[in-house]
């Protein structure tokens, strides 16, 4: 391909920018660039620049993706997010090959549609919410997504970090933290169909203070009081406010190796450290959404104007946390 006003590297031409460019370099067996006037982009001594290491790291540094593409559905969200597009569906349509998702593409049905269809497909395939991690008002598919990418620009941390040093010891581990892991690996997968959700999550209910304009304290019981910033006036809906934590799935990841107190061997002794990570997990900050109940035990999101994060209070046991796992309709 050639690349038009390409004045040094690959990562400064106009061909990176546009939409398909990553669908282009994925989908190709083989890659040849080219300078403006048709010479060949460097002297790489490859016959495919796909795999020139020069070319990869260029692109990689160009449009944030790791060499593994597809490893994280929210990171790989984020390069999209800046990509020029001739027609507004694009934006959406040109990353259905990448995640393997078949949805008609429907011209002129506009971006907030067809960013609704392709975000409603990736939950119900993989059964992972990090596409609700952004920050700005809803569209108008469903409340907790976006009408558009350009949220998933910026890398937000909804769920606290693997532990590599747990504590030796949590009191409760037996009677609390092992029934809450179960509890958890046992709830559905989330789901969405016909731009409802069913969101399996922690859920808290919400006691609120007005600090002033624009500005709440909300108290939950389990949870240290946190201020929020909004737009919209909650004063009006303070006993249908509901806090979740819905990223369940990263809680219960056990990729990262953890250092903690030997656990015997035999039968429960996986069980048990994955219980163990999972309760120091819960000890670090947690990513929430703010939720409005309506009519029919329906939610929906409220925005916010900065991610809202919350903590456990010291003396909230695990057991106690078991009451707070509901599974809720969002529309």
């Amino acid at each position: 391909m050639q690349l038009q006003s390409l004045p040094v590297s690959v990562k400064y031409s106009v061909w990176i920018t546009r939409s398909w460019t990553i669908h282009e370099y994925v989908a190709a067996r083989f890659v040849w660039f080219y300078t403006d006037d048709w010479k060949p982009y460097h002297d790489l001594g490859t016959s495919n620049h796909k795999y020139s290491p020069i070319v990869v790291e260029e692109i990689q540094e160009a449009t944030r993706l790791r060499p593994e593409i597809l490893h994280d559905l929210r990171e790989e969200l984020q390069p999209a997010a800046g990509r020029d597009v001739r027609r507004p569906e694009d934006a959406a349509y040109s990353l259905l090959g990448l995640f393997d998702i078949s949805v008609p593409a429907k011209y002129g049905e506009g971006t907030k549609y067809a960013v609704g269809h392709l975000l409603e497909q990736i939950i119900s395939r993989s059964g992972d919410v990090v596409v609700l991690d952004w920050i700005g008002n809803p569209g108008a598919y469903n409340s907790c997504l976006p009408g558009n990418l350009r949220p998933y620009s910026t890398t937000q941390h909804h769920v606290p970090s693997s532990v590599v040093n747990i504590p030796a010891y949590f009191p409760e581990l037996d009677t609390g933290a092992i029934p809450l892991y179960k509890r958890l690996v046992a709830l559905e997968s989330p789901q969405m169909t016909d731009r409802r959700l069913r969101l399996p999550c922690f859920a808290f209910r919400v006691e609120l203070e007005v600090v002033e304009a624009g500005v709440y304290r909300m108290k939950m019981g389990g949870l240290k009081d946190v201020e929020i910033r909004t737009i919209d006036d909650l004063s009006t809906m303070s006993k249908n406010l509901v806090l979740v934590h819905p990223w369940i799935r990263a809680l219960l990841d056990s990729s990262t190796p953890s250092t903690a107190v030997e656990t015997p061997e035999g039968d429960g002794s996986n069980e048990r450290m994955k219980a163990l990570q999972l309760a120091a997990r819960l000890r670090q900050d947690l990513g929430a959404l703010l939720l409005r109940e309506g009519s029919q035990k329906e939610y929906k999101r409220v925005a916010a104007d900065a991610s809202i994060r919350v903590q456990l209070l010291e003396d909230i046991s695990f057991t106690r946390l078991l009451e707070n796992i509901h599974v809720l309709g969002v529309v």
